[in-house]
């Protein structure tokens, strides 16, 4: 059982990785996750990721991260898995703009969602130094072909 979305960022109208349509016009997913992120602060900084803005290497690895919405492969569990973070974009737009009454509207109210993380398989290890912390993520990556080569490496993050 998977944690975190995995293969949700092509299939939603307004995806910033697929062409598709469909019967809410007026939603765009890439745009609101854009909005969720400016809003968080998540801007022009690096951030482990499997994808952002179009660069993609297989591995979490630090991507600089200027828009939410055109980021996926979430880590430090599935980089390969096109994981996005539109879901969160999708009940952005049903708190704000889609009303969950359609048997009398002028009762309607806007749709709140909720969610539970599960704990993830991957171990992350944080280490406080100074006023700074240092994360440990172990990453592995497989290489294909006559062979398979696997290798371990940890990655540090430096949250400055």
């Amino acid at each position: 059982m998977i944690s975190i979305p995995a293969y949700d960022s092509d299939t939603v109208p307004g995806s910033a990785f697929e062409s598709y349509s469909g019967d809410l016009s007026d939603l765009d997913v890439a745009d609101l996750a854009k909005t969720i992120g400016d809003e968080e602060g998540i801007s022009n900084a690096n951030y482990f990721i499997g994808e952002s803005n179009g660069l993609y290497d297989f591995i979490c690895s630090p991507k600089n991260v200027s828009d939410l919405g055109k980021v996926r492969g979430l880590c430090p569990e599935e980089p390969t898995k096109q994981g996005s973070y539109y879901s969160a974009a999708l009940a952005y737009y049903g708190h704000t703009e889609f009303k969950n009454n359609f048997a009398d509207p002028t009762k309607a109210e806007n749709v709140t969602t909720y969610s539970v993380a599960l704990s993830s398989p991957v171990p992350e290890i944080k280490i406080q130094v100074g006023e700074h912390t240092v994360t440990l993520v172990p990453v592995g990556k497989s290489v294909s072909g006559c062979y398979v080569y696997t290798s371990m490496r940890a990655k540090m993050q430096f949250n400055l």
